[in-house]
């Protein structure tokens, strides 16, 4: 059985907090409520990043410093995004920096292509993939719901269902 958890929205006040929004489920169904970003929406809030983005599972990227396709998944505080995480990403030895496919193609009739996009494009065309999914932990959830709630105007709680 999977363990379950409580997630609550409190405003901050220093007369009046209460409860605003409240969410009971697995780690991975409080992600993907809190992907909302305001979590009385309901439909996700396209400028938060995913908890972790599987797009690149299907469609390939390339590291740029060997050519060679790579699959992997992005993670939600690596920089990405409309709307990066203020957070220091989660340490993995085997994330690797990649581009986009049709970014890397559009710069094959240059001599040495890594070269050339490690010399002269800009940082934001670069994005990191992970190997393996970033793991459900209650820290990382919490700090995703956080991230996902963002202002200061309220306090983020996770607690395990009794």
């Amino acid at each position: 059985m999977t363990k379950k958890y409580t997630a609550k929205i409190e405003t901050l006040s220093y007369y009046d907090s209460r409860v605003v929004a409240e969410f009971t489920g697995t780690l991975e169904e409080i992600a993907d409520w809190g992907h909302r970003g305001r979590p009385e929406s309901p439909n996700p809030d396209p400028k938060y990043n995913r908890y972790c983005d599987n797009d690149h599972m299907t469609e390939a990227a390339i590291d740029y410093m060997t050519g060679k396709p790579v699959h992997g998944y992005q993670w939600w505080n690596d920089g990405q995004g409309d709307f990066p995480a203020n957070i220091e990403p989660y340490a993995d030895t085997h994330s690797v920096e990649v581009i986009d496919a049709e970014t890397w193609n559009e710069y094959q009739d240059k001599e040495d292509p890594s070269e050339f996009i490690r010399k002269y494009l800009d940082w934001d065309y670069f994005f990191t993939l992970h190997p393996e999914p970033l793991p459900y932990t209650e820290e990382k959830v919490l700090e995703y719901l956080q991230y996902t709630c963002d202002d200061t105007q309220h306090n983020v709680m996770l607690e395990p269902v009794a």
